[in-house]
């Protein structure tokens, strides 16, 4: 489910649905979750519905509509009915989620050995609904724009979100609807697995997908908001309507589908597979607590021979009862020694803050003498204690690195004495492939991650990210994207930013030439979100061809508004064209948008108009979130603000002034569960200074008696995050102009990479130049990007490099 919730949950035998009234059109159908048994009476239009199962009220959904289908009525790949209902002329847009969710539902039955429980599985695409979607036992709503799929219009990035949430819903038909949760305190039975599944059951249907890949993305995301000592446990009690709204956050989906994807790997895929089995069938129609679930797996655990240290139970409840991770810090306990010595924290982002808590840590590791990260079990574990705890590593002495969680399958981060991540950022710019690409992608977000706390040096960070000017890997640049934003955040108007730009480009020369504007034929499912944060990255900062070939593409779009421009670069060529401040350009965008009546497309238009720079559009923008004639739906009004604050620090200090002037009114026109919390989560991200801070305040003191659970929370996490940076400024800006300055800017006239001409710039410059990269990338043209990148990127310099 992703958005309301109508009831607390309570077993209940109901009728579904009987209608009799009078007058009724007989154009309009009505459909429920279950069949019908008869309709019409002479005089009435009446329809009576089959009794249900016995199941949550909360799950009770019919339709009134005039909306046609398609069904699986003539070419089944799922043994039961499946209609999908939407406007009338939109029934071509409904095919994928017939083939997917047919197939998807396959796969959900044959994984959980259970078989799906109603007559049939409707799917409903309404233009206006408050939440995402809900997962109504056999009548399931969704959105618009998280059902149907417009050839030419809709992005990679929706698809794919299309299919995680038609998989997402379908895993609640047994995880929420077969099994409910015994009360809205384990919101996490329910969602938790559901956010799991979402991905997992998506990668068996289309594994080219790389939702599990992906996964490791989502988990770091969540790291940041679970990183605040305010944050809610996985199991917390809640009583009022707000209390159980403020459930549906990322711990309730994120972090919960994260801890349950580590329990997967510590009990093995095939434990974990028979104990959900026994779990769902053990439950079935029955209100469950999370000891129902440790109590089936610790049945089917104890059944194989499959050991683990501690009962179950002892372990997941310090994840599911606790807020937080541990950061987990592994030395070698001497030069030459076989051993570890490992201790716990709790990883808090504001380093000023400190916590006791402390888990039950499963414990695997890769040394380079043996590179191994396929088998994910546990090797040892790390007792619930803050005292240090001595591991023996066979091998240990002979090996050069190592690397502690493979697969990041733990949901903990990891740190490690200098010298190792010394070791680690040679093996990645010397043979980077030798490590796993999840892994590659650990190393980044948890050495960026510690160094923005305070436990490590930001320079042995920055050594290790110059191996990405040779990854071709989405995953580990997507976790880099995430350290570069926060970096952007927190040096923009310094005078380092620009220098700091200049690395940005620096390493994503490579990609920019071999990823550029043009999508190929057959090109990998992820290479549009690799193609955005290269392109994001290089207009954003100053790439001059990348800023007007986006010019260049808007233009043409306007002068023939038929033509076809690739949805998955839309949002960066728009937002180009409205960083200058073009009122033209904003109009022509605004107005597409008030014709439309596509979700996809209004999605792009609405994301990519909060990029704006022009005062007057931007206040008219910000206008319709609150306006009573407003021209965007209630559910998207949200995303107004949100594109705003995450378009740059002008727009999202335009953005904060207008909250902390509207909030009143804000939040009885932005419709749903998520819709203000989604706006103050993305100021959690994006504030950082002694300013921000002081009109939080403000806010706080000012909007008290009016904000939900939900959003008291966000607040929360607002003020811990600005804390936070503002104790970054004073503990790490130097650090980081240091490192630039060194090993990468220019000091006098000479451009340093590293100490001398070249250092290990010269090792950069072997990915850059060299002919020889990879079979894929050709040696790519390094043509100036502009006046400040002309002294990295000209021919002189690699020329010098080979020795010419």
């Amino acid at each position: 489910m992703r958005g309301h919730r109508r009831n607390p949950p309570g077993a209940v035998s109901d009728d579904c649905l009987k209608v009799t009234a009078q007058g009724i059109d007989r154009r309009i159908y009505f459909y429920c979750g279950v069949n019908l048994r008869r309709s019409d009476r002479p005089g009435f239009t009446k329809h009576e519905f089959q009794d249900t199962l016995v199941m949550s009220s909360y799950l009770l959904a019919y339709l009134v509509s005039k909306f046609d289908y398609i069904s699986n009525e003539n070419n089944p790949t799922y043994d039961k009915s499946m209609k999908v209902f939407s406007r009338p002329g939109t029934q071509n847009t409904a095919e994928f989620a017939l083939d997917f969710g047919q197939k998807n539902m396959v796969e959900l039955e044959k994984y959980t050995e259970f078989p799906y429980a109603f007559p049939k599985i409707d799917k409903v695409a309404v233009p206006d609904f408050a939440a995402g979607a809900m997962e109504n036992w056999g009548l399931v709503i969704y959105r618009e724009i998280a059902l149907l799929v417009q050839e030419g219009v809709t992005t990679t990035s929706t698809l794919q979100g299309i299919g995680r949430i038609i998989s997402h819903e379908n895993t609640h038909q047994w995880f929420g609807n077969e099994v409910g949760p015994d009360s809205w305190t384990y919101t996490w039975l329910n969602e938790g697995f559901a956010n799991f599944f979402e991905s997992f059951a998506t990668d068996l249907v289309l594994p080219e997908w790389r939702m599990m890949d992906q996964f490791v993305v989502n988990m770091q995301n969540v790291f940041q908001s679970d990183a605040v000592l305010s944050v809610n446990p996985m199991t917390f009690e809640v009583r009022t309507p707000s209390q159980i709204l403020g459930t549906f956050n990322s711990v309730a989906y994120q972090k919960s589908g994260s801890v349950i994807r580590m329990m997967q790997h510590f009990l093995t895929p095939e434990i974990f597979r028979k104990s959900l089995a026994l779990y769902i069938s053990r439950m079935s129609r029955k209100a469950a607590k999370p000891t129902d679930l440790f109590e089936a797996i610790q049945e089917v655990v104890d059944a194989s021979d499959h050991s683990i240290r501690w009962r179950l139970s002892i372990i997941m409840n310090r994840w599911t009862q606790q807020g937080g991770f541990p950061v987990v810090t592994v030395r070698r306990s001497a030069p030459s020694a076989q051993s570890f010595v490992i201790t716990q924290r709790r990883f808090l982002t504001d380093s000023t803050q400190e916590s006791n808590t402390v888990w039950n840590v499963p414990l695997n590791w890769v040394l380079s003498t043996d590179v191994n990260f396929n088998d994910t079990r546990p090797m040892a574990w790390l007792p619930p204690q803050l005292a240090a705890e001595a591991v023996q590593v066979p091998g240990l002495q002979d090996a050069e690195w190592f690397i502690v969680n493979k697969q990041q399958t733990g949901y903990y981060r990891v740190n490690y004495d200098p010298e190792n991540w010394r070791a680690l950022a040679k093996v990645l710019n010397d043979t980077h492939e030798i490590i796993h690409l999840l892994n590659r992608a650990q190393l980044i977000d948890d050495s960026f991650n510690l160094a923005r706390n305070g436990r490590l040096d930001y320079s042995l960070a920055f050594d290790l990210s110059q191996y990405l000017v040779q990854e071709r890997d989405y995953i580990p640049w997507a976790a880099a994207n995430a350290a570069f934003n926060y970096l952007n955040s927190v040096l923009s108007g310094s005078s380092v930013h620009p220098l700091f730009q200049e690395y940005l480009l620096f390493l994503t020369a490579p990609l920019y030439q071999r990823l550029g504007f043009n999508a190929a034929t057959g090109e990998e499912h992820v290479t549009p979100f690799h193609r955005n944060i290269i392109l994001n990255v290089n207009c954003l900062h100053g790439n001059e061809d990348c800023v007007s070939t986006a010019e260049n593409l808007l233009q043409n779009f306007r002068d023939n508004p038929t033509q076809t421009l690739n949805p998955d670069i839309q949002t960066t060529v728009f937002c180009s064209g409205l960083r200058g401040g073009d009122v033209d350009n904003f109009n022509f965008l605004w107005a597409r948008y008030t014709a439309t009546q596509d979700s996809s497309e209004q999605s792009i238009l609405l994301n990519a108009l909060g990029c704006t720079s022009n005062a007057d559009r931007r206040d008219f923008l910000f206008s319709q979130v609150i306006a009573s004639d407003s021209q965007v739906r209630e559910q998207d009004r949200h995303s107004v603000l949100v594109s705003a604050i995450n378009s740059g620090p002008d727009n999202m200090n335009a953005a904060l002034d207008f909250v902390l002037e509207n909030f009143a009114n804000i939040q009885p026109n932005v419709q749903g569960l998520t819709g203000t919390t989604n706006i103050l989560n993305a100021f959690a991200r994006t504030l950082t200074t002694q300013e921000h801070a002081n009109k939080i305040d403000e806010f706080s003191n000012k909007y008290a008696n009016v904000f939900t659970a939900g959003e008291m929370a966000s607040v929360a996490a607002i003020k811990e995050n600005i804390a936070a940076s503002i104790t970054w400024n004073s503990q790490n800006a130097a650090t980081v102009e240091a490192w630039l300055r060194k090993n990468f800017g220019t000091d006098g006239a000479s451009t340093n990479i590293d100490p001398g001409r070249w250092g290990s710039g010269q090792h950069m410059l072997t990915r850059v130049c060299n002919s020889e990269l990879t079979s894929e990338m050709q040696q790519p043209t390094l043509e100036p990007r502009g006046p400040a990148q002309s002294a990295l990127y000209d021919d002189t310099a690699c020329n010098t490099w080979r020795g010419i």
